[in-house]
């Protein structure tokens, strides 16, 4: 049998979208608090890849304030935002633009 040996971070990468900007719809979100009980908004969003779609999970919280003002604004939730409140429901089915970047994660890899 013959075949291209891959390294194991070429394996883990393999199921990753490439970083870059893709289009998304909100599938699901979820009000939920954080372990350290801060309020936030799970999202489920299906992101459009060069090959197919893709599942990706992401949460909005007021502490990381630069994605929550940029997903309202990319998403038509900017009044919800100026006006300081945002739910689950008012997320889903909403879309807009991502950005993908792959961090390494010493417990999951890429």
């Amino acid at each position: 049998m013959k075949f291209n040996p891959k390294t194991e971070e070429d394996i883990k990468r393999e199921g990753l979208l490439p970083e870059g900007v893709y289009d998304f719809e909100v599938t699901k979100s979820e009000d939920k608090v954080s372990a350290s009980g801060n309020e936030m908004i799970a999202v489920h969003l299906k992101v459009f890849g060069p090959n197919g779609e893709r599942n990706v999970r992401d949460w909005l919280m007021e502490k990381m304030a630069y994605k929550l003002r940029h997903f309202c604004s990319t998403t038509g939730l900017l009044p919800k935002y100026e006006a300081g409140t945002l739910c689950a429901e008012d997320c889903v089915g909403r879309s807009g633009k991502v950005k993908i970047t792959i961090k390494n994660d010493e417990q999951y890899g890429p």
